[in-house]
């Protein structure tokens, strides 16, 4: 199938920054508590499948040590660790179930206008910023109450770097700025103390960070992959007009390996969002189905719950 001119420049994009890419930029830390670690991946609209998810995790008793993110699990992520609990996650879902494609990317003709005009992402990321800053209770990501990490990547080196600290809203929209759909985000040394810089989205180079959350010696890691399902989207494929499902077309390929390694482990359970939960869904940009999707979500955790615990 040919690639459209629009899918071709974010496919490059992509490809560009994972080439260069360096090892990861993130702390080890000893961890206290639980020594649970969860661990969110990316997927734009299915990130309300991550909160059902994170309702029964709560509701069966884990409490984690650490939250670790990408993208849209990355501000799930910042979300749940102010209120690591059943009602945080209910909380959280009221949130979800407000969003729309119009308030998070705007609507087709301004972002077709935008890219008329040369503009360096095709949605402006106002939306998604008041969203987070309306609904957030702290401000500095090492304010939260429960300890947490955001993934964003450096433009300039391609490295994956693991935020601990630094401000929560702009480093989550960094995390979540998909190349060529929201602009680059520049974060100052007092916005990301670990590495300042240009960033984009985490899942350029680290969709799933596992392999970060590992590295802490954790007890057990639950890793709730909601990205995978992407590909049953009727959007899904590298030559696709939508740069979502093009972004996640090469991040996910480059990225497959890694994450079924990390399967293997003893200590890491996976909750996959199964594909037939987003079948009806559009893109990854479409978020008309967030209740199904966070039932999915719940009802796919109970399954895995059941076997482990």
């Amino acid at each position: 199938m040919a690639v459209s001119p629009f899918g071709a420049l974010v496919a490059a994009a992509r490809v560009t920054v994972t080439s260069r890419s360096a090892d990861p930029i993130f702390e080890r830390e000893l961890l206290g508590g639980s020594g649970e670690v969860i661990v969110l991946s990316g997927g734009a609209a299915l990130g309300s499948a991550q909160v059902g998810m994170l309702e029964t995790l709560a509701g069966a008793g884990i409490r984690p040590a650490l939250l670790l993110g990408t993208s849209a699990g990355a501000i799930n992520a910042c979300f749940f660790a102010g209120d690591p609990t059943p009602r945080g996650a209910r909380n959280l879902a009221d949130i979800w179930m407000e969003l729309t494609t119009r308030k998070v990317f705007g609507t087709t003709t301004h972002r077709a206008a935008n890219l008329l005009r040369g503009r360096s992402g095709l949605s402006s990321p106002q939306g998604l910023r008041e969203v987070i800053s309306d609904n957030l209770p702290y401000q500095r990501i090492e304010e939260a109450p429960t300890p947490v990490g955001v993934v964003t990547t450096h433009l300039r080196t391609g490295t994956a770097v693991l935020h601990r600290t630094g401000s929560a809203v702009q480093v989550l929209l960094a995390s979540a700025a998909i190349p060529g759909v929201f602009p680059p985000v520049r974060l100052s040394r007092m916005s990301a103390p670990t590495l300042p810089g240009t960033h984009v989205d985490g899942g350029v180079r680290c969709m799933v960070p596992v392999e970060m959350a590992l590295a802490q010696r954790p007890k057990r890691v639950w890793v709730l992959d909601v990205a995978t399902a992407v590909k049953a989207t009727r959007s899904y494929h590298p030559g696709s007009l939508d740069p979502v499902a093009t972004g996640f077309a090469m991040a996910i390929a480059a990225q497959a390996e890694a994450t079924e390694e990390a399967e293997r482990d003893a200590h890491v359970h996976v909750i996959h969002l199964p594909m037939g939960a987003v079948r009806r869904l559009r893109s990854a940009m479409d978020f008309s189905r967030g209740q199904a999707l966070y039932d999915a979500g719940r009802q796919e955790a109970e399954r895995v719950l059941a076997q482990v615990l």
